[in-house]
């Protein structure tokens, strides 16, 4: 049984270039997945550290461990 192939082409606009320019690699590299001995928070830790300040700024009751045991189960779909 033959594979669907998509049909696409390679789009001139500026979103199709940006599109093709973006280098993952190199911003999980240089960006994301730092070493523990960089300089700085990782982008982890700092989004964290922003969710934490929202949650007690508005004094939400967050239950952690079932959202994160849902988020486990939304991302195994």
């Amino acid at each position: 049984m033959a594979r669907y192939k998509a049909k696409y082409y390679e789009s001139d606009k500026i979103l199709g270039r940006l599109y093709r320019n973006v280098d993952e690699k190199k911003i999980w590299d240089e960006d994301i997945h730092r070493i523990i001995n960089t300089a700085g928070p990782s982008v982890w830790d700092q989004l964290l550290t922003v969710v934490e300040s929202e949650v007690n700024k508005y004094k939400l009751d967050v239950d952690w461990t079932r959202r994160s045991d849902e988020a486990w189960k939304i991302r195994g779909l």
